[in-house]
């Protein structure tokens, strides 16, 4: 017999205060302030569009034509904006802005064959945190995210990897929900339930829900390795940058070992496998706090994801990505030393 998931109100929800970090997910292991990643935020970038031009993949069909191309341009002030018409056109505005941040996903070769079924299939709207309501097929994003991710590109200033993190994070979470009745995924997620009874979270306590740890699991887990894979390639596309520009720069890169730290980092990310978390405590959602589990997913999982909506395109090393190598070949950087794997997250 079938296992059925069992819909609730809202899978996920951020606090309206939240700030905005690469990691939304409260158990996961954030990247370091210090890390490569992070380090084109001071570093300038004069050539990459050049670098880039033969890596950049122009999108496929799929995608709603745009509807209005207002999303740059301020309401008018004969419509009131408590009513019904202005309501419409938020709605229209966040819908174009989802649809911008597919095609350029797309561009640069991430997965979104699950985020264009989403778009079509849920209603998508401006809010103060990001949710996913799987009753009413709705996802509401914050204004700042979408506005972000749909300007996407491996430049300096850098920062979208916040954004693109948060919303495959909430696609993800509709897109189990829109799946879930379908043979393949019905058997993905009642397998994923039974795998975190009796978890542990890190409190030392047994999960009260292992569904909601498995969703949330799922979902860090596609969100992560999106992110990590995002800030990856805009560091990397900086670095050469600077490298064919500034001969100056190209040298403190060097000293500084930036390319082989970026690709260690980059595999450390990469090897986590522990996810997830559920509310634990309170009394009926009353203050309760979200409680992070210990257990790693099962290779069944992981597989399932890299395959059905990572679309196989997320590699697990540095190495095995053929964009980075394309970059760095077109720099004429070799990098020193062996490629370090990350272990796994215990």
């Amino acid at each position: 017999m079938p296992v059925r998931k069992q819909k609730s109100v809202s899978i996920r929800q951020t606090k309206p205060d939240q700030s905005a970090t690469l990691d939304r997910d409260p158990c996961r292991q954030s990247i370091r302030a210090n890390s490569p990643l992070y380090l084109q935020r001071m570093m300038g970038n004069q050539a990459v569009q050049g670098l880039l031009q033969a890596f950049i993949k122009q999108p496929e069909g799929g995608l709603a034509p745009d509807l209005l191309a207002i999303h740059a341009v301020p309401g008018p002030d004969c419509i009131q904006r408590n009513g019904m018409a202005w309501a419409m056109i938020r709605m229209l505005q966040a819908r174009q802005m989802y649809n911008d941040f597919v095609r350029s996903a797309e561009r640069y070769g991430l997965p979104v064959r699950f985020l264009r079924r989403v778009g079509r299939d849920y209603d998508i709207s401006f809010g103060s945190s990001s949710a996913v309501n799987t009753w009413l097929n709705s996802m509401t994003l914050e204004e700042a995210d979408l506005e972000s991710a749909s300007q996407m590109a491996p430049v300096s200033p850098a920062g979208e990897g916040s954004a693109i993190r948060t919303i495959y994070e909430e696609a993800t979470h509709a897109y189990l929900d829109l799946a879930s009745d379908e043979p393949g995924f019905n058997r993905f997620i009642g397998a994923g339930e039974r795998h975190y009874e009796g978890a542990r979270t890190r409190g030392g306590t047994v999960t009260t829900d292992p569904g909601r740890v498995f969703q949330e699991a799922a979902a860090n887990y596609v969100a992560h390795r999106v992110s990590v894979w995002w800030s990856t390639f805009e560091s990397l596309s900086i670095y050469t940058s600077m490298t064919a520009s500034d001969p100056a720069a190209a040298g403190r890169l060097r000293q500084m070992n930036a390319f082989e730290r970026l690709r260690d980092d980059y595999n450390q990310q990469m090897a986590q496998i522990v996810f997830g978390y559920s509310e634990e405590g309170g009394f009926l959602g009353l203050g309760s706090e979200q409680a992070c589990t210990t257990r790693a997913m099962t290779a069944e999982m992981k597989n399932f994801l890299d395959h059905e909506l990572l679309e196989d395109k997320i590699p697990d090393t540095f190495g095995a990505v053929a964009g980075f190598q394309e970059l760095l070949n077109q720099a004429g950087i070799t990098l020193a030393g062996p490629e370090a794997h990350g272990g796994a997250a215990p």
